[in-house]
């Protein structure tokens, strides 16, 4: 698993809403000062559990720190940390035949320069969209197989500068509620996010308010910040 990067504030906020085991080395000023008071997050800083973790060499600092699964939930045994999570999933259902399909092929997300764009491509066979970053295929880097999401959501993010000792520290808000489309099936869906507070669910809702059913399988959620575009064509 990894790179293993630093703590950002909304990163805390997502980790809180799922109960998670959030492995990290440092982070901002509020992010690590959140962790410290989360009482959800079971927070593994590589500061504190560096043992659990490794630098590799064939990368330079700090794109080169990795760990793996079992080693996160032996550094969560020694935290003390709960490995239940209490929190309530999203609603999923089965793919719609073929014929039901959508016509929405390409989903094409601009987070700002080029070589972070990521373009999906609707496979129909299948029912997946192939991720490509950059201009080039998204593959995982053990199977070498093409990432291939089942649903795909862009969520539209606020931006809020916060400040903590002297120093002023942009992040996503995470809680209210903002624009979102889902891709799933080969359709486009508008929509909303809506999250009460950090422990709340973020949960996703189209044009009539109702909640979005998912396809079972991988959903890769895309946020946005206020100045970034997503564009899908046939």
């Amino acid at each position: 698993v990894g790179p293993v990067r630093s703590a950002r504030t909304y990163y805390v906020d997502w980790a809180d809403e799922i109960r998670a085991i959030y492995a990290h080395c440092g982070g901002s000023a509020i992010a690590t000062s959140n962790l410290e008071k989360d009482k959800y997050v079971c927070d593994i800083n590589q500061f504190s559990y560096g043992s659990y973790f490794w630098r590799s060499k064939d990368k330079f600092a700090p794109h080169n720190l990795y760990t793996t699964t079992d080693k996160v939930r032996e550094a969560s045994n020694s935290a003390k940390c709960s490995q239940r999570a209490d929190y309530q999933g999203y609603q999923f259902k089965n793919d719609v035949p073929k014929e039901e399909q959508g016509t929405t092929r390409i989903i094409t997300v601009d987070f700002s320069s080029a070589q972070f764009q990521v373009v999906y491509n609707y496979d129909p066979e299948k029912n997946v969209y192939l991720r490509n970053l950059g201009g080039a295929p998204h593959k995982d880097k053990v199977t070498g197989a093409q990432l291939a999401p089942k649903t795909v959501v862009v969520m539209h993010a606020d931006r809020a500068t916060s400040a903590s000792d002297g120093t002023q520290q942009s992040h996503a808000v995470t809680t209210g509620t903002g624009k979102a489309e889902v891709y799933l099936d080969g359709k486009e869906i508008k929509g909303t996010w809506k999250g009460a507070n950090i422990s709340d669910r973020t949960r996703f809702y189209d044009e009539l308010d109702k909640e979005i059913i998912f396809n079972r399988g991988q959903i890769w959620v895309s946020v946005l910040p206020p100045t970034g575009t997503a564009v899908s064509t046939p």
